[in-house]
């Protein structure tokens, strides 16, 4: 599949029943638990987070209850064509980022940005064209943003691997006007109970940023439909209850959410899209002459080794030209990134990859010894690369300390 990414394609969703049409009761009950809830007359909204979270689910939600539709008339209103596997797919992941403008029942509307998962199964590459996507969404379709919505898994007991490279991948794309617009949404918590992220594991200043939980209703109501589609005795008929039960309890737990969610969306104060971009190019500057460092490091160990030394002393110069610019874009990054410094992001990156292969490497023993030595030799030249980038940033620190 082609790494080329490409301009966010957009979708409307237009309500079903607007406040001057006569729903039956029932639309009508449930809407109105958040039709009144925010006064801003649009909200924009960007959904992060690793892959397999369920930001198109929620995305989904939000479209079919802001467009006033009670439970038993949802349906999909995401693009299927933009989901790897469509619509069968049990997690299916976003493939591009696209743009969602909801007009909600009460007149307003929500704009939402939906993106591709980070901590890509297929690899950090593709994660590095996601943000490039996410960007270039954001140049063509908002100017300001009301929240990002970061989603986690609920259910997870600890923060792994996975999600905190995730998480360093977002907030290294985030600029320090932005900590007041985030928020986080725990997917998978059907009870309190059921919460066991580990918050005392987030850095500090995101440890009381708001929070809410959610079993997501859209899911458990697809589920049940798709059962109720089985051949007749396919699924006993005490599962069938049990599932709608399921469905119908998230679904009012998840419109009490949605209320709290608007009442906090509506005080918080937009913020531009300019720092995001600013940040993106700083931290496309800085890849880009580290990786010119290296070549030319490595081409000047060849000329030592032959000592041309002419030419050694033009590299030499050369080199300590781009550091001095490297440190002082990596001066101005971390200023300006929720991330607070470029190298963590790549240190995240390398445990990241290292995870990887010491996972392929256990799936592979269970296999009885079959080897993909491709794998396995892609995972060992980024985790290579990666520690060479490292190498030079850690140069550039030990300038900026001695500045």
């Amino acid at each position: 599949m082609s790494l080329d990414s490409s301009s966010s394609p957009s979708a409307q969703i237009s309500p079903v029943a607007g406040p001057e049409v006569r729903a039956d009761g029932d639309d009508l009950r449930q809407t109105s638990l958040i039709n009144l809830s925010w006064t801003k007359q649009s909200i924009n909204l960007i959904l992060v987070g690793e892959t397999g979270v369920g930001k198109t689910a929620m995305v989904n939600l939000l479209a079919n209850v802001c467009a006033g539709i009670s439970l038993e008339k949802f349906d999909d209103k995401v693009d299927l064509s933009n989901e790897l596997g469509g619509k069968e797919a049990a997690g299916s992941q976003t493939i591009a980022p696209k743009f969602y403008s909801i007009i909600c029942a009460n007149g307003q509307r929500v704009n939402i940005l939906d993106t591709p998962g980070f901590a890509d199964e297929r690899g950090i590459e593709f994660d590095r064209v996601h943000k490039q996507a996410l960007v270039q969404a954001m140049k063509e379709q908002i100017d300001s943003i009301d929240a990002i919505v970061v989603l986690l898994h609920g259910d997870s007991a600890r923060l792994d691997t996975r999600t905190e490279y995730a998480l360093a991948t977002i907030f290294s794309v985030l600029d320090t006007s932005l900590p007041d617009n985030i928020v986080f949404i725990f997917t998978n918590v059907s009870s309190p109970p059921g919460f066991n992220f580990p918050i005392s594991s987030l850095p500090n200043w995101l440890q009381s940023t708001p929070r809410w939980s959610i079993d997501n209703p859209c899911i458990r109501w697809f589920a049940y439909r798709k059962a109720l589609s089985q051949p007749s005795g396919t699924v006993d008929e005490d599962s069938l209850e049990d599932m709608n039960d399921v469905a119908h309890r998230g679904y009012h737990a998840g419109l009490k959410m949605l209320s709290q969610f608007f009442q906090h969306l509506d005080k918080c104060q937009p913020k531009p899209i300019q720092g995001i971009l600013q940040l993106y190019e700083l931290s496309m500057y800085i890849e880009t002459h580290v990786s010119n460092i290296i070549a030319r490091s490595e081409l000047l160990a060849i000329k030592r080794a032959t000592n041309v030394g002419k030419e050694i002393e033009k590299l030499e110069q050369e080199i300590d030209a781009s550091l001095t610019e490297v440190v002082d874009a990596c001066e101005r990054y971390n200023k300006l990134s929720l991330a607070g410094s470029f190298v963590r992001l790549l240190y995240c990156t390398i445990h990241m990859l290292q995870y990887r292969d010491a996972s392929t490497r256990k799936l592979q023993e269970l296999a009885h010894g079959v080897t993909d030595s491709e794998v396995l030799d892609r995972l060992a030249r980024s985790i290579g690369r990666i520690q060479k980038e490292v190498k030079v940033l850690e140069e550039v620190d030990h300038r900026n300390e001695k500045a």
